[in-house]
């Protein structure tokens, strides 16, 4: 199954910035794209590194708010797929655990 929901922002001053979700917990994909779009800002999620890669717009401006750890690909491996593809996309990783050595890498 696939979750995959562009969001557009209420009016607001600032400009928009668009925001990828990539995290394989539903809750956690809602609560920041509800939080991100209260904010004005565009959000757009993904439940899988597999299908943001396939199907994110990689050239336009933004961030991406990244899951560590998900089933199938994790987010150090979608990562490098985006370094790979030559993206300049911001990257904050996300982590429900507490491992420093993965922090450490993630660096």
């Amino acid at each position: 199954m696939t979750d995959h929901h562009p969001t557009t922002p209420l009016a607001c001053a600032t400009p928009a910035v668009h925001v990828y979700i990539v995290d394989d917990d539903e809750g956690v994909r809602h609560s920041l794209a509800a939080m991100l779009l209260a904010g004005g800002h565009v959000a757009e999620h993904f439940e899988g590194g597999a299908e943001f890669l396939a199907h994110a717009d990689l050239s336009r401006p933004g961030c991406v708010l990244l899951d560590l750890r998900m089933d199938g690909m994790s987010g150090l491996q979608v990562f490098e797929a985006m370094r790979q593809r030559g993206t300049v996309l911001k990257t904050v990783f996300l982590s429900a655990h507490g491992e420093l050595a993965s922090a450490v890498t993630a660096v």
